[in-house]
């Protein structure tokens, strides 16, 4: 799991239940992209921009890919990334 550290010290990351987010103050989540069934598959619709990929035959590689696409965009960002879980 990949962590944004941001200069104001605002951190930015992907969900996961295995991170008390309040530890570290307020916690806010919002989403940033669904998986859903589309024709032929799952597909993979990131909301901030409208991007579409997809099909995927199986969810779990609409699930990976949504992973890695997000987490990918993260490390682009300006700010410290830190790698807390694996």
């Amino acid at each position: 799991m990949l962590l944004n550290i941001l200069e104001d010290g605002t951190m930015e990351g992907l969900y996961s239940d295995d991170l008390d987010y309040e530890e570290f103050g307020e916690a806010t989540v919002e989403r940033a992209s669904n998986v859903e069934p589309v024709d032929g598959g799952w597909g993979v619709h990131i909301i901030e921009t409208g991007e579409d990929y997809g099909p995927f035959k199986k969810r779990k590689e609409a699930l990976k890919f949504e992973v890695e696409l997000l987490e990918g965009r993260m490390i682009e960002t300006p700010g410290r990334v830190k790698e807390l879980l694996s």
